[in-house]
């Protein structure tokens, strides 16, 4: 059962698979796979994915709204934490959760965590963030409310908006990138350097696309 509060304190406990899962992937149990035939293999499921269906809202959010903070009454957002966590297995071999099966109580630990940036959209025309976890929020300067009412081309400078609308292209096409690196801004107007992440499509029980996410570490960050 999930913990009875809001303020779950940080663990990275339960993000430690993520970076397990990463390294399996590259190894395999059979050895070493190729970055093309894991390309290939979320083109396939991509092109296998059903019409996109648009303003997805997560569970419990009227229309109009937008997503509260993660707590006990919304379960921290857990059935987007874990339709996040389906997408990045099936896609890229890697996890957000420690297993398939886990609960509530990880997707807390996600939320909270100071290490792990995760943000998602959704698949609004213009897309609007409507995930981040501690880590994303610190490193923007925003808080939940604003995060989840900023579209997310605004986390890019606008000479690196057209860049990073290829990459979106590029994730739709092929379901998932590895090692992305782009320069973002906080709203303060401070420059960093993303190295390393991963941005996938996210992908329902019924392979519907709804929306984007990307997740990387807080060391794979360079202030500029």
């Amino acid at each position: 059962s999930p913990p009875p509060s809001c303020s779950s304190s940080s663990s990275s406990a339960a993000l430690r698979p993520w970076r397990q899962t990463r390294a399996a992937c590259v190894h395999g149990a059979g050895g070493r796979a190729t970055t093309g035939a894991r390309h290939a293999s979320a083109a396939s499921e991509a092109e296998a994915a059903g019409p996109e269906v648009p303003h997805y809202m997560l569970e419990g959010t009227a229309e109009g709204e937008r997503p509260t903070s993660p707590c006990g009454e919304n379960l921290w957002h857990y059935s987007h934490v874990k339709m996040m966590d389906q997408s990045l297995r099936r896609l890229a071999g890697m996890a957000l959760l420690p297993s398939p099966t886990a609960g509530p109580a990880h997707a807390s630990t996600l939320a909270s965590s100071e290490d792990l940036i995760c943000v998602s959209h959704g698949t609004e025309d213009d897309p609007i963030f409507n995930y981040a976890t501690a880590a994303a929020l610190s490193l923007w300067e925003m808080t939940w409310d604003e995060f989840v009412a900023t579209p997310s081309r605004l986390s890019a400078e606008a000479p690196s908006r057209e860049e990073r609308q290829t990459l979106l292209d590029r994730v739709a096409s092929d379901g998932f990138i590895a090692d992305y690196s782009g320069v973002r801004v906080s709203t303060s107007g401070k420059r960093f350097m993303i190295k390393g992440a991963t941005v996938f499509n996210l992908l329902d029980d019924e392979q519907v696309k709804r929306g984007q996410a990307c997740v990387f570490r807080i060391s794979e960050v360079e202030f500029l």
